[in-house]
């Protein structure tokens, strides 16, 4: 009675052997996971300076785009640096200002009848250049 069959012996072996596989390959697993070289968020995190804004600017105040003109003359205004020189550009003139000392400007151009294009830019001392574009409507017919 103190013997076990063969059939409980095949039964326990194939137990034991399952054990031992499943701690063989637990401890593989284990020394895997532990030989990776471990990259935390700060080792890949790089610092990246921030390209510095430019302090030059342009503002078109008006006209506003899309606009509809019922004279042959807009005014041109906005703001800019100072130092800055502010060129205006239209298929029927053209024309170059120097901004106050506070940086504003204003002109009045000639427009032409129908769809025109407006282009004004401001150029600083460094070369650096800013420009807007409107589409200004002139007509003169009554709605």
């Amino acid at each position: 009675m103190g013997y076990l069959s063969m059939k409980q012996e095949k039964v326990i072996l194939s137990f034991v052997a399952i054990l031992i596989g499943l701690a063989v390959t637990g401890a593989a697993f284990f020394l895997y996971q532990n030989s990776k070289k471990i990259i935390t968020p700060t080792a890949i995190t790089k610092i990246i300076a921030p390209t510095p804004a430019s302090s030059f600017y342009l503002i078109l105040d008006e006209p506003k785009n899309e606009s509809l003109a019922d004279k042959k003359s807009i005014k041109v205004s906005g703001r800019t640096l100072p130092t800055a020189i502010v060129v205006i550009i239209t298929k029927a003139a053209q024309e170059v200002l120097l901004p106050s000392s506070i940086g504003n400007f204003s002109t009045t151009i000639q427009i032409e009848e129908g769809i025109n294009y407006l282009r004004v830019s401001a150029i600083d001392k460094n070369g650096e250049t800013q420009t807007i574009e409107r589409v200004i409507g002139y007509t003169t017919e009554d709605f």
